[in-house]
């Protein structure tokens, strides 16, 4: 191993971390930057050398066989420890080189307070079953969310918490809780297997990394309606889009099930996304709320989806918000442009 490699490579990780980068990237022949408030900025006038690189890619991976994957052109996630800091890491080829997407893990899991929890999130800790939704942009701070509360529960109650995560971010301190970390690729095969296993683990709370296909959102929603309490997220842009794109996933014959489903067994769905604070420093968080009143089961249950808007405008007192209310009330503050 080559430790001026290493240390080339450290020391750029350690100024982005400095800087409170969200994330890095180095790719070969270009130069190396980072997404600081985001805003990417160029963190060397020397560009990337490949050779160094790819040096710097075998040595952080975890086993020959991950090397054997990457060095036939397989992506590989891993979280790579330098210091006090975490990197979720993701490797891949570009023009048949590599390069390295990059996420800086928060060595500390985040209060509900630098978080901006709207108050009804805080009530999400003290549920004991049904499904809660994060959804919102790559780098809109999900996993945040879902860690700050699962936190929550492990200061507050005696209780079985099982992650199930690709690769594992947040790594949650000993409190009141027993906490299991599953980790794909090394603890379980798929999200699938590992959430069917958890059902002999006799967990309270499961938390899913990311609802990727048909049977994982069948087996939530299943766990959920088996009386446990189910956190998971899931890409889409909005509260309302994330019903429709796990209606969408399953064969027309399965939809009204499915749709009775979510109707009976969901809690909230909470969109998240990051803006630019009008002061330059930093961003500031607003956020979409839709929770699962009898009107909003009733629209969701005979597949009126575009109408839950509208009963979201109007459900302040039962904590909703869209996220056009959220950025108005944020703008009224003088919080953002």
């Amino acid at each position: 191993m080559d430790n001026q490699v290493m240390e080339k490579f450290n020391n750029l990780l350690d100024l982005s971390a400095r800087k409170y980068a969200s994330d890095v990237y180095f790719v070969a022949n270009q130069k190396p930057s980072a997404k600081v408030h985001g805003n990417l900025e160029i963190l060397s006038q020397e560009v990337v050398d490949p050779n160094l690189l790819a040096e710097f890619v075998f040595n952080i991976l975890p086993s020959e066989e991950a090397r054997e994957k990457v060095a036939q052109g397989y992506e590989f996630d891993i979280i790579y420890r330098y210091g006090e800091n975490r990197f979720r890491t993701n490797i891949h080829l570009q023009q048949g080189m590599f390069a390295l997407s990059i996420r800086i893990v928060a060595s500390e899991i985040p209060t509900p307070e630098f978080l901006g929890f709207p108050p009804i999130m805080i009530r999400f800790a003290q549920l004991k079953k049904g499904l809660i939704l994060l959804t919102g942009s790559t780098a809109s701070g999900k996993s945040s969310v879902i860690a700050s509360l699962l936190n929550m529960i492990n200061s507050e109650k005696k209780a079985h918490i099982i992650t199930i995560e690709d690769p594992i971010e947040f790594i949650y301190p000993v409190k009141q809780s027993v906490i299991e970390q599953r980790q794909i690729g090394v603890d379980s095969h798929s999200f699938y297997d590992a959430l069917r296993a958890s059902f002999r683990q006799d967990p309270d709370v499961i938390m899913i990394g990311e609802l990727r296909d048909l049977e994982t959102i069948e087996t939530a929603l299943m766990a959920a309606e088996t009386g446990h309490l189910v956190f998971a997220t899931i890409h889409s842009s909005s509260t309302v889009e994330s019903i429709e794109r796990i209606v969408n996933m399953f064969p027309a014959v399965q939809v009204q099930q499915i749709l009775n489903q979510i109707s009976s067994n969901l809690v909230a769905v909470v969109s998240r996304e990051l803006l630019k604070r009008k002061d330059g420093k930093g961003r500031i968080a607003s956020y979409e709320i839709m929770i699962n009143t009898p009107a909003v089961s009733s629209l969701i249950r005979e597949h009126r989806l575009p109408n839950i808007i509208s009963v979201m405008q109007m459900g302040a007192k039962d904590g909703m918000m869209t996220m056009s209310q959220s950025k108005a009330e944020l703008r009224s503050k003088g919080l953002i442009e």
